[in-house]
C-alpha cells in the first residue's frame, strides 16, 4: 500500500511534463493505495484527510492533466512531505 502511494509522488514529483501514461499511472497507484487504505485497513472518514481525498477522487489528476506538470505552483506542503521521505 505504502508502496503505491510513493510510486505515485515520484511521478508527480517529476520536474519534466507529464505524459498521459504517467498521470494514468499516477492513478492506478493512487487507486490502489485508496482501495488499500480504505477498505482492506478500514480508514473510515476519521483517515481521510484533505491530502488523501484529493488524490483518491482523481483532483490531482486533473490538474495534471490541465497543467502537464505541478511544479511551477507552490507545493509547500509537498516540500515537508519530500523532506520527511529523503
Amino acid at each position: 500500500m505504502i508502496g503505491d502511494y510513493r510510486d505515485a509522488l515520484l511521478i508527480l514529483w517529476q520536474p519534466h511534463e507529464y505524459t498521459d501514461e504517467d498521470i494514468s499511472l499516477f492513478q492506478n497507484k493512487i487507486d490502489d493505495f485508496y482501495t488499500a487504505y480504505v477498505e482492506t485497513l478500514g480508514a473510515g472518514k476519521e483517515g481521510i484527510t484533505n491530502y488523501i481525498h484529493m488524490h483518491g477522487s482523481s483532483h490531482i489528476a486533473y490538474y495534471m492533466k490541465r497543467h502537464r506538470n505541478l511544479n511551477k505552483f507552490s507545493q509547500q506542503g509537498w516540500d515537508s512531505l519530500i523532506r520527511k521521505l529523503n
